[in-house]
C-alpha cells in the first residue's frame, strides 16, 4: 500500500476495510494506509452497542473523514454519515481474520504470525514450511496488520497456501 501524497480532508468519502475491533469502535485503513477509528456513535444513526454485530473482520465500507489527528496522522471516520452499516461495500465469504491484528497494537509479534496461520489454514488449508517462511517474510517486512489486509483482499482467490501467500507477497512488494 502506498500513502498518497497529502492527508485525507474533514468530508472526504473513501473505502476502508475493517482491521479491527474494540469495545468503542471498530479500526479501519483505507487502501493506501491511513488508519483510523469508527466511534461507535459514528456507525449508525441509532444506539450501537457492539460493533460486531454491523461489521466483520475484513469488511470494506465506505467511510466519511470526520477528523484528523495532526499530530498522529490518525483519522475519525464515521459510517453514519454515509447511510450507517449498509454502506458496506463488500462482505467477504471468509472466516473473520484474527481479531488480534487490530491497528491499536503496532507492533507485529509471533502471536500474529500464529493467527494468520490459523487463519490461512482454516480457509485454505495446510500452511507448509515453505508458505509459513513467506508469510513470515512479509509479516516482517511490511508489518502484521497491513498483511492482514492483503489477505483479507484475496483471500477468495487461491485454493493453495503456498500461492495464496505468494500472492500477497507481490501484492504488497509491488509489480
Amino acid at each position: 500500500m502506498e500513502q498518497a501524497a497529502g492527508p485525507l480532508q474533514v468530508g472526504d468519502r473513501v473505502p476502508a476495510v475493517v482491521t479491527g475491533f474494540a469495545r468503542y469502535g471498530v479500526f479501519v485503513a483505507t487502501r493506501d494506509g491511513r488508519r483510523g477509528l469508527i466511534h461507535i456513535s459514528e456507525i449508525a444513526d441509532w444506539f450501537v452497542q457492539d460493533a460486531r454485530a454491523y461489521f466483520r473482520m475484513g469488511d470494506e465500507v465506505l467511510v466519511e473523514v470526520i477528523d484528523r489527528q495532526d499530530e498522529t496522522g490518525r483519522y475519525a471516520f464515521s459510517t453514519r454519515r454515509v447511510g450507517g452499516p449498509a454502506a458496506a461495500l463488500s462482505t467477504p465469504a471468509h472466516p473473520q481474520l484474527p481479531d488480534a491484528l487490530s491497528t491499536s497494537r503496532p507492533a507485529s509479534s509471533q502471536g500474529d504470525l500464529d493467527e494468520l496461520v490459523r487463519y490461512i489454514t482454516a480457509r485454505i488449508g495446510e500452511v507448509t514450511g515453505e508458505a509459513y517462511d513467506e508469510l513470515a517474510r512479509l509479516v516482517s517486512r511490511h508489518g502484521a496488520v497491513r498483511v492482514a489486509l492483503a489477505v483479507g483482499d484475496v483471500t477468495r482467490r487461491f485454493d493453495h497456501a503456498t500461492a495464496f501467500v505468494q500472492w500477497v507477497g507481490r501484492r504488497l512488494d509491488g509489480p
